[in-house]
């Protein structure tokens, strides 16, 4: 039952970290880590704090899996050799035949629909999520633990409140490009944010949907096995459904689908993503994700991984054993990590052409310049997702006020 037992280190008020503790806490230095001479793990017994004393110590001290540094590398050495840049699929991840540069390069008109336009809705929307979440996600680090930040879960968080921020930056920077009210220097530094802009896109809704589904689905109802008494369940369920936790995983990922798919850039016509075989996706009107976009989520799961074998593991911060570099199963859960990412990409992509398919069966009914057309294609698939996520925002924080 020790695995259990740091779950409940949120009832605790101070977590047992005392002054005293803080005082004795080892003193790193940046140079440790690339000290060869010196010892890998950095801490005693490999547990900062002894917080990470729960974790059986094969998995915190002594020597790798025989396979992981190999496995480590030949999977970055296939990111970067699969990337989209490459000459034979450049086109088809920056260019597009019929338009010229797309929206994360442009300067011209092919980006006037690919961003809300400044003070629309979906422009407020944007603005108002960017201040929640910041907000949340301050309060968070403030009153439970600044450490809290190198978890995946808030790492989420933060790259969808970043998400939601860059999007309002985006409309403006759009409308800054197209009606040219901006001196020659910041052309490239307002087309280099709607690169970035792009860039985190997918990886923001593919990290979402990672810890709704892993938490919901898989950590929670097995931690919830593990706990011996009817007690300690209850109160493990009123942790997991607290106004903290219910936002960082299951809200999370409806914030995330506004900003991506509803609120965020809609790169149309494009002719389809240049990845290899089943990667390749089919030309859409409304655009799906493209083998650019997984390529980038990949390579962000990646870098977390390796943040997390080459950093939080020498630090002691064990947040996700399994992923230990000493775990005889690691080949098998770096594996399963870029699987869930490919299985995502695939989903998502199905969610967009089904919703463009139906959206499609009643808009030739319609006159195109009426204004049911218009109301339809935002109303069934973006309107509703923009009023439930700030009915969420407001509702739920009220609510955790008043109680």
């Amino acid at each position: 039952m020790a695995t259990v037992c740091v779950w409940f280190l949120p009832f605790t008020k101070k977590y047992g970290l005392t002054e005293e503790r803080i005082k004795n806490a080892p003193h790193i230095k940046l140079s440790a880590f690339f000290d060869i001479h010196g010892p890998w793990v950095l801490v005693p017994e490999g547990s900062l704090l002894n917080f990470s004393d729960w974790v059986p110590l094969h998995l915190r001290i002594g020597p790798w899996n025989k396979f992981a540094f190999p496995s480590i590398v030949l999977v970055v050495f296939m990111t970067c050799y699969l990337h989209p840049f490459r000459s034979a699929t450049r086109s088809d991840a920056i260019f597009d035949n019929n338009k010229g540069v797309t929206s994360s390069y442009t300067t011209t008109k092919t980006t006037n629909n690919n961003y809300p336009p400044v003070w629309s809705a979906y422009f407020c929307y944007n603005v108002f999520g960017f201040l929640y979440m910041t907000f949340f996600l301050t309060w968070v680090l403030t009153r439970h633990a600044k450490g809290l930040i190198v978890t995946f879960t808030m790492i989420s968080w933060a790259l969808n409140a970043m998400r939601h921020g860059l999007n309002a930056l985006s409309s403006i920077a759009v409308f800054l490009l197209l009606n040219h009210h901006h001196p020659c220097w910041s052309s490239w530094l307002l087309s280099s944010l709607l690169k970035f802009n792009h860039i985190i896109r997918f990886p923001a809704l593919i990290s979402a949907s990672i810890v709704f589904c892993v938490w919901n689905f898989v950590l929670m109802p097995f931690i919830y096995f593990l706990i011996p008494t009817r007690h300690q369940r209850s109160e493990f369920l009123q942790f997991s459904f607290s106004y903290r936790m219910v936002q960082v995983h299951i809200f999370n990922l409806m914030y995330s689908i506004t900003s991506t798919i509803v609120t965020g850039e809609q790169r149309q016509g494009h002719r389809g993503g240049g990845g290899p075989g089943l990667l390749r996706q089919p030309a859409l009107d409304e655009a799906t994700f493209q083998y650019e976009d997984l390529w980038y989520a990949l390579s962000f799961g990646i870098f977390y991984g390796l943040f997390y074998v080459f950093v939080l593991d020498r630090l002691g911060v064990h947040l996700y054993p399994v992923f230990s570099p000493r775990n005889k199963y690691f080949v098998l859960t770096w594996i399963c990590q870029i699987g869930i990412c490919v299985a995502l990409y695939w989903f998502w992509n199905y969610v967009l052409r089904v919703q463009e398919e139906e959206e499609e069966e009643f808009v030739p009914l319609l006159d195109e310049d009426s204004f049911l057309l218009s109301f339809t294609r935002g109303c069934c698939w973006g309107n509703t997702f923009v009023g439930l996520s700030v009915l969420l925002m407001i509702f739920s924080t009220a609510l955790h006020c008043l109680t």
